[in-house]
């Protein structure tokens, strides 16, 4: 990938779906950083601590939309009572809520609606912002919620000794 920068065939390096060992793989032995980390971006399931690794060397990390609900854990964290009331107090949806607290993390969401709609709907998360309450109510909402889904699949991890 070096090379075909170096001949001004591309101009920069991106990586998608690398995980820590192989971001530090790279970095170890690079000449041109990589610019850009596209991970995995269902909000459920989002890298956080990679997220944040990756944007300490620099690298901005992009997303798929994080709003495409499409598993039980985001359905139940979209519809949660808590994350409803919050959104209602900005005249939201909790997917604007989503794509916002990613935005203040300086996370690219790539949105792949075709419904002129919901693309608006996924711009308009500008005119607001979320307080560090706020985003710690999110992950509390979402951290609860993939605990209970893994206790649902796994059992309690006592038993499993």
């Amino acid at each position: 990938m070096e090379r075909l920068v170096d001949a001004g065939l591309v101009r920069s390096i991106g990586l998608s779906n690398f995980n820590r060992n192989h971001l530090d793989r790279i970095i170890k032995i690079c000449n041109i950083k990589p610019v850009m980390l596209h991970l995995e971006g269902v909000f459920m399931t989002l890298d956080e601590e990679l997220a944040g690794y990756a944007q300490s060397f620099g690298i901005q990390v992009s997303v798929h939309d994080l709003s495409s609900s499409t598993t039980k854990e985001e359905n139940e964290f979209l519809e949660n009572k808590d994350v409803c009331k919050m959104a209602r107090a900005y005249h939201k949806t909790p997917a604007q809520l989503l794509i916002r607290q990613a935005v203040q993390r300086d996370i690219i969401v790539l949105s792949h609606s075709t419904d002129p709609q919901r693309i608006r709907a996924n711009i308009d998360v500008f005119d607001f912002e979320l307080t560090s309450d706020e985003v710690e109510k999110l992950e509390e909402v979402k951290t609860t919620i993939k605990k209970k889904h893994r206790t649902e699949i796994l059992g309690n991890s006592k038993s499993l000794g």
